[in-house]
């Protein structure tokens, strides 16, 4: 069995261009977002106690139902772990609380520019204030890769 499974919610991003690291800014697969079907076909391709990873090239925070498919996900009967990364830029207080409240299980802030880190902040600050159990990684990709757990 897989461990991992993902579905790319989207392959937009609110950083096109800045991260030389993205290979995201070459493809030529058109842009879109994931639709409820593909959703639904993930998911019964899965199996029980994968951890679904919500997220690819693009940022998945930019998906119009982020929060219902995250719901969806980590509120199955196959019982995910439901993980995503985003660069935090679309990372409000109200959005944390809503994919905490849907199920996320992981959250992975990516380092890019200094709104990143801001983000990485008020996510800390939130969970230890709700002494949420969500496992938050931040990963830097400025020099050196380094991986801090909060």
């Amino acid at each position: 069995m897989l461990r991992h499974l993902g579905l790319e919610l989207t392959n937009h991003c609110n950083l096109a261009g800045i991260c030389r690291n993205c290979v995201n800014a070459y493809t030529t697969v058109p842009k879109g977002f994931a639709s409820r079907d593909i959703l639904e076909q993930t998911i019964e391709f899965s199996q029980p106690g994968q951890i679904f990873q919500l997220h690819g090239l693009g940022e998945p925070l930019l998906h119009p139902e982020v929060v219902p498919f995250t719901e969806r996900v980590c509120q199955d009967d196959k019982a995910f772990y439901g993980s995503m990364s985003t660069n935090g830029l679309l990372l409000t207080q109200k959005m944390l609380r809503a994919l905490l409240t849907a199920g996320l299980k992981e959250l992975f802030i990516s380092l890019h520019v200094p709104a990143s880190v801001d983000a990485l902040v008020r996510a800390v600050g939130y969970i230890e204030k709700h002494d949420s159990a969500v496992r938050l990684v931040a990963t830097s990709f400025v020099g050196n890769t380094e991986v801090s757990e909060y």
